[in-house]
């Protein structure tokens, strides 16, 4: 049996006003602060989920579980999750419909499609990697190229001396 309260209601409104949105329980505290408490929180979230009334996602990147008012229509998208920024992303696509599709049919395994999170990295993180390798390939490089001209510089002033 599972008792309505006026926190767990709260929690409810305020899912159901971020429909789609992905919430922590550290972010739904901080938004619901002085409403309700952060242990209560973490108590009605995992209820919740256990009564299917929200979905629960790891979330690597942002350190802790995220939480999303469950709906009928969660159930047909699948989720990109950003492993470098933690931003978790619906997608609705005819393609990855195709795998589950041949998932269940070749290899008898139904996807839980309100679960089924993909990891890389969004346009953001990957162009801020992209950046960060080209600066150190640049700077690895440079040093690189002064330390073969310091040693050609050397090889030359002892071929000199030599002479």
């Amino acid at each position: 049996m599972t008792y309505r309260t006026k926190q767990k209601d709260c929690i409810l409104a305020y899912l159901r006003a971020h429909s789609g949105a992905h919430v922590t329980a550290e972010e739904l505290a901080e938004r619901l602060k002085g409403q309700v408490g952060k242990t209560t929180i973490y108590r009605y979230l995992d209820s919740l989920a256990d009564e299917g009334a929200v979905l629960r996602y790891a979330s690597p990147g942002r350190g802790s579980a995220c939480y999303q008012l469950a709906s009928d229509e969660a159930g047909n998208v699948y989720h990109l999750l950003c492993t470098g920024c933690g931003e978790m992303r619906h997608l609705s696509c005819g393609q990855l419909e195709g795998l589950a599709e041949h998932m269940r049919e070749d290899h008898r395994f139904l996807l839980d499609m309100r679960q089924t999170v993909l990891y890389g990295q969004c346009e953001k993180c990957r162009k801020a990697t992209c950046a960060a390798t080209h600066a150190y390939e640049t700077a690895h490089n440079a040093v690189h190229t002064a330390a073969s001209k310091t040693a050609r510089r050397t090889a030359a002033e002892k071929t000199e001396k030599r002479a």
